[in-house]
């Protein structure tokens, strides 16, 4: 596929929406109950952060794998009441379900940015969550293509690179994630603009690069700023891609 746009792909969750704080709320809710019922709050969070990994890496992303995590936990803490039982389930849902409204100026900054780039949208989690919030943020619209990945890698935005056409020195990766937006990024010779997240879930929290790639504004809104002024120009072809694990490399 031949591109006449440059590309701007862009992260959704905490970058063009509220995501990372539903699940803590619902982390603060689950500690309380626990340190209520006699367990050190600090050892809990440790055991949360030790068996929430190992779950991404089975699992993937989110409210269901939080859910797990949740489930494991109270399994080793010997904590089977029903009423904590419940609370997981109530966790789970208002996670899954929680409300998407786009950041101030999102709305806006895309309708600008769609009249001068490729747009294409890449976010990672679970496909019904991520398409749910997708469909419900009202934002789909403005996109060319949206992809949803086990995963935001080095691998990942190579595999983009190669399967979608997309040029290094016209491609442009947007979030709020040094870990999954970033580095990955620069680490395949694109530029990026990050824009943090003051509520970073500790699993993406890493140190900015040092790099001439890298561009770093306070809002989704300041992203035309740092941009080339000529983004390209043909016609635009919408288009859902997906871009799933082989059969087997999960568990």
């Amino acid at each position: 596929m031949t591109l006449v746009h440059d590309t701007l792909i862009i992260d959704a969750d905490d970058t063009l929406w509220e995501n990372n704080r539903y699940f803590e709320e619902g982390k603060e809710r689950f500690l309380s109950l626990l340190e209520g019922r006699g367990h050190d709050r600090s050892a809990v969070t440790a055991l949360l952060a030790e068996v929430g990994k190992a779950h991404v890496a089975r699992w993937g992303y989110g409210a269901l794998c939080f859910g797990r995590t949740l489930r494991e936990v109270y399994a080793l803490l010997r904590s089977q009441e029903r009423e904590q039982q419940n609370l997981i389930e109530e966790i789970e849902e208002e996670i899954f379900y929680h409300p998407v409204k786009p950041f101030p100026g999102v709305e806006k900054t895309l309708e600008q940015l769609a009249a001068r780039y490729h747009l294409f949208l890449l976010t990672k989690g679970d496909w019904r969550e991520q398409s749910r919030k997708i469909r419900i943020s009202g934002l789909r619209r403005h996109f060319d293509q949206v992809c949803v990945v086990p995963e935001k890698d080095a691998p990942t935005y190579a595999r983009l690179l190669r399967e979608c056409g997309f040029e290094r020195d016209r491609t442009w990766v947007i979030g709020d994630s040094i870990r999954s937006d970033i580095r990955p990024a620069v680490g395949n010779g694109l530029r990026a603009v990050y824009i943090p997240n003051h509520r970073p879930w500790s699993h993406e929290v890493d140190t900015l690069p040092f790099s001439h790639m890298v561009q770093q504004v306070d809002s989704f809104r300041d992203v035309p700023s740092v941009l080339p002024h000529q983004g390209g120009g043909g016609a635009r072809q919408p288009l859902t891609l997906l871009l799933p694990l082989p059969q087997g490399e999960r568990g």
